[in-house]
């Protein structure tokens, strides 16, 4: 008799371990976690329920918590973390428990979830607060930045990725955190700030993870400022210590294209164009590297090749400034004689056969361009 006591007791147990997780997520869309459920009535046999096991015991609820946390099932990790950190604020693994729980809300809205991030930072910024010096405590401010970058909060994540570098320098996510804080000046357009935060990297955190990236990155921020020359020196020490960095970075394997292409050095520039396309024909300058190897075809008499690849540009890419740069060209080449297209080059774009057309369709698509001026 007992026997099938117990095994009724277990399949009760997994309906309320299922009742729990349910309502739980129901009840935690608007705050960081959710409040207590009410419990569900004993077994009819007179067993208690596993939630109302979990109620009383929270050395088994955070073991089934950190269970659910360690197979990846964050969404089911998230209710049994809030109940603990909720009813439990003097345990002993409180600590544990509600940087866990952030930590949950952030893998959740990495995989697909992004509302997640504002119950993330409401967590770490608890959490950090409660327990500031906890060896969780580096890794939840990094995360706690990325957290506000993916909300658009710059200047909190730059608070957050600061604060970690300040508080533990010698983390090994300072160095990363110092890259995020260069990125962001280049991304508001400031490189001479971004190279006095890359090198920082280079001085303090030399032979770290985040060296190339920083090495690179003043190189990157030379580019914006017209130093090709000093930029083209800095690439090519580069790549020869880290050689496989500009082949999955192609941002700066189209500066490094651009330096060698302002030092002249044209084959090996459209063999840096072409790469850096191949790699990603969707990276943000594919349709510049494009137009600038149809130039270097072009200035190298390889008329046929040039065309191939304008015409490329402007079917892939037909609003980018490099498609307008390939209609200009067309245009150009048209109106000298120099070349007449045929059906394969143009269709199904037939205005292209007439040069004026073709610089009125610039006109058209960027009205407020430079191009639109030339």
């Amino acid at each position: 008799m007992s026997t099938r006591r117990s095994g009724m007791s277990g399949l009760c147990a997994g309906c309320a371990v299922a009742a729990l997780l349910l309502a739980a997520a129901a009840t935690g869309r608007g705050a960081a976690w959710a409040a207590p459920a009410p419990a569900p009535a004993a077994s009819a046999h007179g067993d208690p329920s596993l939630e109302q096991q979990l109620e009383g015991d929270p050395t088994l609820l955070l073991r089934f918590a950190v269970r659910e946390f360690q197979r990846g099932l964050y969404l089911r990790a998230v209710p049994l973390l809030a109940r603990f950190v909720e009813k439990f604020p003097q345990h002993s693994e409180h600590q544990r428990a509600i940087y866990m729980l952030a930590d949950s809300h952030f893998f959740v809205a990495s995989t697909g979830v992004p509302a997640e991030h504002l119950k993330a930072v409401q967590v770490y910024e608890d959490a950090l607060k409660r327990y500031p010096d906890a060896p969780q405590m580096p890794l939840a401010y990094f995360r706690l930045g990325q957290s506000y970058q993916a909300q658009q909060k710059p200047a909190e994540a730059q608070v957050a990725f600061r604060t970690l570098i300040q508080k533990v320098p010698t983390s090994s996510l300072a160095p990363r955190a110092q890259v995020e804080i260069a990125k962001r000046f280049m991304e508001l357009g400031d490189p001479r700030n971004a190279i006095v935060e890359f090198e920082k990297i280079l001085r303090n955190y030399p032979n770290s993870p985040a060296e190339q990236e920083a090495h690179f990155g003043v190189a990157d921020a030379m580019v914006s400022q017209g130093l090709y020359g000093q930029a083209l020196v800095r690439y090519e020490s580069g790549n020869r210590r880290w050689p496989t960095f500009l082949k999955v970075n192609p941002g700066s394997l189209y500066n490094y294209a651009e330096t060698l292409f302002q030092a002249r050095r044209y084959p090996q520039a459209a063999q840096a164009y072409l790469q850096m396309v191949n790699i990603d024909p969707s990276a943000e300058y594919a349709h510049r590297a494009l137009a600038r190897l149809g130039d270097l075809y072009l200035q190298d008499k390889k008329r046929d090749e040039a065309l191939k690849v304008y015409t490329r540009v402007i079917r892939r890419y037909p609003l980018s400034e490099g498609s307008m740069v390939s209609l200009i060209r067309l245009g150009d080449l048209v109106s000298e004689g120099e070349v007449k297209l045929e059906d394969e080059y143009i269709f199904p774009m037939d205005f292209v056969r007439d040069p004026l057309a073709t610089y009125r369709k610039v006109i058209e698509l960027a009205p407020t361009s430079q191009l639109a001026e030339v």
